[in-house]
């Protein structure tokens, strides 16, 4: 069940979102499949999922930063 809401998430995601938003949600379909892969006991599943989370991470944290910044913040 979870990686089916995760791929629901990623397909969502990949039609109506972009930038940060659509990294926001690849990183909750990640968290799902890390998880996914935690419970089935998969190792090579779990590092791969694992370094995508690190990977979008990282990718939101530079568009982030490389925004500009409003007056009011």
């Amino acid at each position: 069940l979870i990686p089916v809401t995760a791929c629901i998430f990623v397909t969502f995601g990949m039609i109506y979102l972009k930038g940060i938003p659509l990294r926001g949600v690849l990183l909750l379909a990640d968290i799902g499949w890390l998880l996914h892969s935690y419970i089935v006991v998969s190792i090579s599943g779990f590092i791969y999922a694992g370094s995508a989370l690190i990977v979008n991470g990282w990718t939101m944290y530079v568009m982030r930063k490389g925004q500009p910044r409003r007056i009011n913040d």
